[in-house]
């Protein structure tokens, strides 16, 4: 991901503070998990410094002023050239896409536990997976009604599909684990 050309896009979006810019680049995301500071903010000054966005200070009500960040026309023609080139597009294979979800990081060590510890984490899991697919479902639909664009939809749309597969690989994990004869994959627990 393009980091810069993607706070550009949003930018011409609307103009946003740099906190607003966190909250949307972290959809979702408890704070600590949010674009780290330490990413953004110089991002966001070195794109200052490449004049490829400006800073206005804002006062709303009695709160300490802002500063609103907009797009220079740099800046656009920088983000446009960005959008219609291919750089970006290609996708690496990679297997340690486990990285980024918590989850099956601690899947990777689940024969250290019994099988009765392992169907209940998965079960709390596929339960969490599907309120989160209803909570997913309400957001497309506040987007259909507010006419948010066809490809931002569409984006949500890919992350409900595999937020679906998710939840088809859960159960058929608790399927497996319940059907399981002999338990041969707990028997070299390590303790």
């Amino acid at each position: 991901m393009s980091l810069k050309h993607t706070i550009l896009g949003l930018l011409i979006d609307r103009p946003m503070h740099g906190y607003d810019l966190k909250r949307f680049l972290s959809p979702g995301l408890p704070n600590h998990r949010l674009v780290n500071d330490g990413v953004l903010y110089p991002l966001l000054k070195k794109m200052e410094s490449e004049e490829l966005i400006r800073k206005e200070r804002v006062q709303v009500g009695n709160t300490p002023q802002r500063h609103l960040l907009h797009p220079t026309s740099k800046g656009r023609e920088a983000f446009f050239a960005w959008l219609e080139s291919d750089s970006f597009e290609e996708d690496e294979v990679k297997y340690d896409f486990f990285l980024g979800h918590p989850f099956l990081n601690k899947c990777l060590f689940f024969e250290r536990l019994d099988k009765d510890a392992i169907l209940e984490k998965l079960i709390r899991q596929r339960e969490f997976a599907l309120s989160k697919r209803e909570e997913f479902q309400r957001i497309r639909e506040g987007m259909v009604q507010r006419g948010v664009s066809l490809f931002r939809i569409a984006i949500l749309d890919l992350g409900m599909a595999q937020h679906d597969q998710k939840i088809l690989w859960l159960e058929r994990l608790i399927e497996d684990l319940r059907i399981s004869e002999g338990d041969a994959v707990f028997e070299d627990n390590v303790s």
